[in-house]
């Protein structure tokens, strides 16, 4: 039998003179274990991979027992797509877990004030529905995944807060936009796991962040110190002018699109009354909100105020 350790790198560290002094470049790209021309090919804890000639049976039974050793769960695959920790082969091994590599998926991530560990089975029953997955991440998050073609976003936000509401438990929940394959779950992740960070910014009493919706607040909250006291000054000058209805119906404008009509009819006032309503903003602070331009300026200037209070 011959051995030999080689660095992450690929370059002999110690071992059998008659084994090389590099591993060949495919060795350092592939999954280990594996073998190859009667040589197996192992990753250490310490990140060096050591190599074994021997004869090929006895190899074959040591990487039997290193593969049953390494095998983990679907769900924890799942958990190691979200960390970004599988590799560079995600397709490959999303077809070994039998999970769907190519669909479009969205994830949502709850952060509890409490251990959830009583709780993932009481999600996976009442989410009990085909291509849903629900991973415990830690001891305070929980995430789900679902297709996008399975159910509308604010429907599956709907239904994990009346879980949670059932089981009087406070939380914060994040929305990631949705990723076109299983090797963007890490991204849509961390947009989630962003959504709940400026989210709880915005609100103490905890809420549901969609990701998408809180882009301006995103922004405000990662800018250099010296990029915000412009932006803290202009702001504040806003909140001065506008008392919080006035702000709650201005953002109401922003979420129908600036459609008098469609903000009208969902805030119960009339189209006329509205318009005054409108007016009297543009009044106050300058900014025409029929006006695309100006009504994306307020929209950050009311941002930051959330965000910087």
């Amino acid at each position: 039998m011959k051995t030999a350790i080689y660095g992450s790198s690929g370059i002999k560290i110690a071992g059998d003179e008659s084994l090389s002094e590099k591993l060949p470049a495919h060795i350092l790209l592939s999954e280990l274990p594996i073998m190859e021309n009667g040589c197996l090919y192992s990753k250490l804890t310490d990140g060096n991979i050591s190599l074994i000639c021997a004869d090929e049976k006895a190899l074959e039974g040591f990487l039997e027992k290193k593969e049953q050793s390494k095998r983990i769960t679907k769900n924890e695959f799942v958990k190691n797509l979200l960390f970004g920790t599988v590799g560079t082969d995600v397709k490959s091994l999303c077809g070994k877990y039998g999970f769907l590599f190519d669909e479009v998926r969205r994830v949502f991530v709850a952060e509890l004030n409490e251990d959830i560990s009583s709780y993932v089975s009481v999600l996976e029953e009442v989410l009990a529905e085909n291509n849903i997955t629900v991973v415990a991440l830690d001891s305070f998050r929980i995430a789900v995944i679902c297709l996008e073609c399975e159910c509308e976003p604010e429907e599956m936000a709907n239904a994990i807060s009346a879980t949670f509401a059932e089981l009087n438990i406070d939380y914060n929940m994040g929305v990631s936009c949705i990723c076109d394959n299983a090797s963007q779950l890490s991204e849509a992740f961390e947009q989630a796991l962003s959504a709940i960070r400026v989210g709880k910014k915005l609100s103490y009493s905890g809420g549901v962040w969609f990701f998408s919706n809180i882009l301006p607040e995103l922004i405000i909250s990662s800018l250099p110190q010296d990029a915000v006291a412009c932006l803290k000054e202009k702001a504040e000058q806003v909140r001065r002018s506008l008392d919080a209805e006035t702000i709650e119906l201005a953002e109401e404008f922003f979420k129908h699109n600036l459609n008098i009509s469609e903000t009208a009819r969902y805030s119960y006032l009339h189209r006329n009354t509205l318009i005054y309503r409108l007016d009297r903003i543009q009044k106050e602070t300058g900014f025409n909100l029929r006006n695309f331009d100006e009504a994306v300026a307020l929209r950050i200037y009311i941002a930051a105020n959330k965000v910087f209070r």
